[in-house]
């Protein structure tokens, strides 16, 4: 057993008590909320679940050396996955305080590049120049965030089930309303929320429906298609998406969409990687996931994209002398690490459950602070001048 401490964004839809009254309702702050759990891990199912990573990658191995010319960089890459994996097993299976926690990950080794990319010239007079790359009327913080963990699609029907996915807002995801409970007389179609400036008609069509228990966990919400919006309801596609929900439920709006060029994947984007699987996101801003990251749901990134400078705030890959790296598009995006959740975990013990049986082999794996206070002598009275 362990504990897991994490930060958590928390607005007047989470917490009402925050909220400020004097704006009459509608509240533009949010607080970074320190939160915890104590969760069980079973050793056994983590163990094999590396082991079939390390047997992956053997075999991944294997084909490229049976290739001509062998790709001697991608073995010695696959190599050193492999090494990690190992180095994480023998934590794993040491019955020690450390190893408790030993194979958790703070943060996915999932990394992305973003960049505005240089389009043909336009004709609508509505269009920003294509000179500024950027082609926003507005500035924006995009957020990408993975919706569904795990790898990538393996190209199989069944895949579609498992692929990893992910999800994106031009407004970081602030789109966020209660959810009501259903009064007298709403369809089986129908979600009422607290407020809709938030829910335009026409602008999108994906909400993400939620509720505290589910994000504590680690979970992801169940994205569901809007039909039409109506006043303070929202009226989905399919009645069968609407789950039953009671721990402060919400709605928070995405802004991604099916397209002729985006398939989606119950409701989100499937994760492509690889040189020139550059997924457009809208008015010139795409992104690119580095190959062979491993994703966990929540898992995102930020892009500021500003109209002064016609671009999107995002480093630039450094060459061995600190100089920014050029192709022939121009400057080299850098692959960031994701941006959040950073989990940190303490080990609190190690049990053996057999039944109704359960064996404790480290009965305590807690630490223990010892401090001695000294209090200081007081201080002198003042002497009274003369």
């Amino acid at each position: 057993m362990y504990l897991d401490v994490w930060e958590r964004l928390a607005s007047a839809v989470e917490d009402d008590s925050i909220r400020e009254s004097a704006l009459g309702g509608p509240d533009t702050s949010a607080r970074a909320q320190v939160v915890w759990r104590v969760r069980a891990d079973n050793v056994k199912e983590r163990i094999g679940h590396i082991n079939a990573e390390i047997v992956t990658l053997n075999a991944r191995m294997q084909a490229i050396q049976v290739k001509q010319p062998v790709d001697a960089a991608e073995i010695g890459r696959l190599t050193g996955q492999v090494q990690v994996l190992q180095g994480k097993l023998t934590d794993v299976t040491k019955l020690t305080c450390d190893g408790v926690t030993g194979g958790l990950r703070a943060m996915s080794d999932a990394t992305l590049r973003a960049r505005v990319k240089q389009s043909d010239a336009v004709q609508d007079p509505c269009v920003q120049s294509p000179d500024a790359k950027y082609r926003g009327a507005e500035n924006r913080l995009y957020r990408i965030e993975v919706h569904r963990g795990g790898k990538v699609w393996d190209g199989t029907p069944d895949g579609k089930k498992t692929a990893a996915t992910f999800k994106w807002s031009r407004d970081n995801g602030s789109g966020l309303a209660r959810w009501l409970p259903p009064q007298e007389g709403d369809d089986t179609h129908s979600i009422r929320l607290s407020r809709s400036y938030s829910f335009a008609p026409g602008s999108w069509e994906w909400v993400e429906l939620t509720d505290d228990a589910i994000e504590l966990e680690g979970q992801l919400g169940q994205l569901a298609k809007v039909a039409q919006v109506d006043g303070d309801t929202l009226r989905l596609t399919d009645p069968a998406a609407i789950p039953s929900l009671s721990r402060n439920p919400k709605v928070r709006r995405w802004d991604h969409r099916e397209t002729e060029d985006t398939v989606l994947f119950d409701g989100a984007i499937p994760i492509k990687e690889g040189s020139g699987q550059w997924l457009d996101i809208e008015d010139g801003i795409q992104v690119l996931f580095e190959p062979n990251g491993e994703y966990v749901a929540g898992d995102y990134w930020l892009i500021p994209a500003r109209v002064a400078s016609g671009g999107i705030e995002w480093p630039v890959e450094k060459d061995a002398m600190g100089n920014p790296r050029q192709d022939a598009n121009g400057p080299v995006m850098a692959a960031k690490s994701p941006q959040g959740v950073e989990h940190h975990y303490a080990p609190l013990g190690i049990l053996d459950v057999e039944g109704n049986t359960v064996n404790i082999y480290v009965p305590d794996c807690r630490c223990e602070i010892e401090r001695s206070v000294v209090c200081p002598p007081p201080a002198p009275a003042p002497v009274p001048k003369p």
